[in-house]
């Protein structure tokens, strides 16, 4: 079925994507009492209402056709008064001039990754965006508290950066389950993710590549990241231009927990790869069950009086580059300090 024929079939199922919602609610990735359940009149036996607080996008047959303006159509959401922007099958085109701006108490859930895919323009003829933390490098910038999930956010932006989704905002963590999302800039560097704020990455593929400076699977500014059943990647397309590649960066005061997940980085050349890396003392990351592949780097954790412990437990460590992966003030939970192999050291 192509895309465009889901129109008419979606306009006939709202009622069991009602039912979907429901089932989600019971889970920890979606929000309670999110949908309103149609019910009858109260004067007789009238046909159902239509449904409250979900706003469907759809090629064709839909409330709206770009997902952009179903967010801007909302204006009253609340603690009390939650909506959710359901997003039909098909491959939906964003101008280069929008960003998908998330509000609170709007969750967006597509149709899967593979089967609802956002496609950012890339803007001809002007530079836009700055700094990898500037809001205006963004494809989706988060809100706090909502959920992202079952879709794909890809572009490239003509600008320093690009960044798949911008989170900075708000106490409460942010939500994002089986999303794909692949950023870039041309020229210039790539982030998957970048975030101040709390973030919760599960069964998630985030990938950032870089042209130019450097590239982000994830870059947790500060904040606090959970990466779960997930890949993280981050690449090198044009290795005489790239400096760093980094899976995932914590900054100072940043911490990452990463779950049974896959961390990659590649490229080649003379560029520097990190699976992990803690800029600061005051970063930290705790690993387990997980996977770490780089090209020259699989871990450091900075050093330094007052460091942060980082702490490992049954994961792998693999480089591409001769020699062997670089572990540093890197522990296992029961205490133990790996070498600088990333080994636990056997007795003396």
């Amino acid at each position: 079925m192509g895309f465009q024929t889901y129109g008419n079939y979606f306009m006939k199922v709202r009622i069991i994507i009602v039912l979907c919602f429901l089932c989600l609610a019971h889970t920890g990735w979606a929000h309670n009492n999110v949908v309103v359940i149609p019910l009858l009149e109260n004067d007789g036996p009238k046909a159902t209402k239509g449904l409250n607080n979900v706003v469907f996008v759809a090629l064709e047959n839909g409330d709206f056709t770009n997902p952009v303006d179903a967010v801007n159509s909302i204006t009253d959401a609340s603690s009390a008064n939650p909506y959710v922007i359901y997003i039909a099958p098909g491959r939906y085109t964003i101008p280069a001039s929008q960003q998908l701006i998330m509000k609170k108490h709007v969750d967006i859930v597509g149709s899967g990754r593979d089967s609802t895919i956002l496609d950012f323009l890339f803007p001809t003829g002007i530079i836009v965006g700055g700094a990898k933390e500037s809001t205006d490098a963004a494809f989706v910038i988060g809100a706090e508290g909502t959920t992202l999930s079952e879709l794909t956010i890809q572009g490239s932006k003509n600008a320093f950066f690009g960044v798949g989704l911008h989170y900075s905002s708000g106490t409460a963590p942010m939500k994002v389950a089986n999303v794909k999302i692949n950023a870039q800039a041309l020229p210039g560097g790539g982030v998957g993710i970048y975030t101040t704020s709390e973030i919760i990455i599960k069964n998630s593929n985030v990938v950032g590549l870089a042209n130019f400076f450097d590239a982000y699977g994830v870059l947790n500014d500060g904040g606090k990241v959970i990466i779960s059943h997930s890949r993280v990647s981050a690449g090198a397309t044009i290795t005489t231009n790239v400096n760093t590649v980094y899976g995932v960066y914590n900054s100072a005061s940043a911490t990452s927990e990463i779950i049974e997940s896959v961390i990659t980085t590649s490229g080649g050349g003379s560029v520097t790869y990190y699976g992990v890396f803690n800029s600061h003392p005051t970063a930290s990351a705790k690993i387990r069950g997980s996977s770490l592949f780089a090209g020259t780097t699989s871990f450091v954790a900075s050093t330094g009086t007052g460091s942060e412990e980082s702490f490992v437990s049954d994961s792998f460590f693999s480089t591409a580059s001769t020699g062997d992966p670089m572990c540093d003030f890197v522990f296992t939970h029961d205490g133990a300090e790996l070498d600088n192999q990333c080994k636990v050291p056997g007795p003396p």
